[in-house]
């Protein structure tokens, strides 16, 4: 996985580390971190700051390991400045050097999410997964629709996959009868002009979904 002989991978340390990070720094960017079990992850970032308006796109990292003290992608590069500090993930913003600390939203292990998650129906929730838009549609009967379409610039053909879905231990559970998927609730708006956020990861793509079809947040 690694070819930087510098640095040393430590599956137990990265273990401590896998599933998904929430944490806003000293100036108000929002940091998610999704550490998958198979060394692949992905991160996107969003602000809560007034007029300030940043995409939710998600960018992929191919691998990744921990060390007793930092956190590495592939070629030995320190993750934006987020080290490893028994189990918890702390990062340095990156203007002003302040440390802050992330909180694991959703544990893998225990299948159980840390935060409220908004109300689903009735919705469309959009995001971006590299190459691909992801649109989710949960309706009250218990199913939910997931349409896959290329991103723009991209070639391909709209996919549509049908799933069951609940909430059980603070996340969102679903599955399409072969494969299961999980979500959490990221941010739920006090006022009707912003947006609610969540995650979902499927396997084959995962990323922060809004129910604004623009996917910002103002």
């Amino acid at each position: 996985m690694f070819n930087d002989d510098e640095v040393k991978d430590n599956p137990q340390e990265a273990e401590k580390l896998i599933g998904l990070w929430r944490g806003e720094d000293a100036v108000g960017l929002i940091h998610i971190y999704n550490f998958r079990s198979d060394r692949s992850a992905t991160y996107c970032g969003h602000s809560h700051l007034m007029m300030n308006i940043v995409s939710l796109s998600t960018t992929l990292y191919p691998s990744w390991t921990a060390t007793a003290d930092r956190v590495y992608i592939e070629g030995g590069i320190t993750l934006y400045n987020h080290y490893n500090r028994n189990g918890t993930l702390v990062g340095v913003d990156g203007s002003q050097f302040k440390e802050f600390q992330l909180s694991r939203i959703y544990d893998p292990h225990t299948g159980k999410g840390t935060r409220k998650i908004p109300e689903l129906t009735e919705k469309i929730w959009t995001g971006y997964y590299y190459d691909k838009i992801v649109r989710l549609e949960f309706r009250t009967d218990g199913t939910m629709t997931r349409t896959t379409t290329p991103n723009a610039g991209w070639e391909g053909t709209a996919e549509v996959k049908e799933y069951t879905w609940d909430i059980t231990n603070g996340a969102i559970k679903m599955s399409d009868g072969t494969t299961d998927a999980w979500g959490v609730g990221l941010y739920i708006s006090r006022y009707s002009s912003e947006n609610n956020f969540i995650f979902a990861e499927f396997g084959d793509v995962c990323c922060a979904l809004s129910d604004y079809e623009g996917n910002y947040l103002y």
